[in-house]
């Protein structure tokens, strides 16, 4: 026997297989929210695999940066049930499955802040507007930045002495 067909003999054994329609769970160990793992050697060292990144690797011979679920069952091990894809085309098949709550930012909220939290009015001498990746943008008092800045450098040359 090859060590090919040790492998797959390997990972069938921790596998309920059932027709070609129907998922295929992994049966022990689950863990990393209940993905399968398993322990061996397929080619490029020995370390744990996710029992459904093997499967896909053993049947098509790639190793995508992703292997996502057709079926959204994270134990299944189908082979006809994995397709390999990025991490962007995972997060979008998430959101257009209804599976990733994605937080929509409030068109107007931050020119809504007149004041900062401290009281000091959000002016536009005394405003820096941050870029923010998953918000707007966000408004930062000028006047609050440069205080935390002096306590902070405070702070260090108290630490120094």
């Amino acid at each position: 026997m090859t060590d090919r067909q040790s492998t797959i003999a390997k990972v069938w054994t921790r596998v309920r297989v059932g027709s070609p329609e129907e998922c295929w769970p992994v049966l022990k160990p689950q863990r990393w929210r209940g993905y399968g793992a398993i322990y061996l050697d397929a080619g490029d060292g020995a370390r744990h695999w996710r029992t459904h990144r093997l499967v896909h690797f053993l049947f098509t011979g790639e190793k995508p940066p992703v292997v996502m679920h057709t079926c959204d069952n994270p134990p299944c091990c189908n082979p006809a049930h994995l397709l390999g894809g990025t991490q962007a085309e995972n997060i979008a098949d998430c959101v257009r499955k209804g599976r990733k709550f994605v937080k929509t930012p409030s068109p107007g909220r931050c020119s809504e802040r007149t004041h900062c939290k401290r009281g000091h009015a959000l002016t536009d001498d005394n405003v820096y507007i941050r870029r923010h990746a998953k918000y707007s943008d966000v408004k930062d008092c000028k006047r609050c930045r440069a205080d935390a800045r002096r306590a902070y450098e405070a702070r260090i040359r108290g630490a120094q002495r």
